[in-house]
């Protein structure tokens, strides 16, 4: 399987709820209109998400916080609906993982990125 991402979009002020060095919370309103999306456009909806000075690997924070989203979209988009996540840390460095069933992710075996600038619309 190989996703490739044509588009990144910020989370809305609007969403942000609380940040700090060591979290992030947000609502979920903007990740819902982007399931819909993904649905009608036959898409992967994806969270990227950063560890600046912390675990180079996924957190159990975000295991649960990214399978309730997983269930989000399958319950909108259709129990074989798929989500991917990807994380950054140490400023240049990324993970990622595919979302595909109630059960546990698959961690991605590579992660290519074209360029040196994420822009974000």
């Amino acid at each position: 399987v190989r996703l490739v991402s044509h588009e990144v979009l910020s989370i809305p002020d609007a969403d942000a709820i609380s940040a700090g060095p060591a979290h992030v919370t947000w609502g979920t309103t903007s990740f819902v209109r982007l399931a819909k999306r993904a649905g009608k456009e036959e898409l992967v909806p994806a969270i990227a998400h950063t560890h600046p000075r912390g675990p180079t690997a996924f957190s159990g924070q975000d295991d649960a916080n990214e399978r309730e989203l997983h269930h989000l979209v399958t319950n909108r988009n259709g129990a074989d609906s798929r989500m991917a996540s990807l994380l950054l840390y140490g400023g240049e460095l990324w993970r990622a993982r595919l979302w595909v069933d109630r059960g546990e992710p698959i961690l991605a075996s590579r992660v290519m990125v074209v360029g040196r600038r994420l822009r974000v619309q």
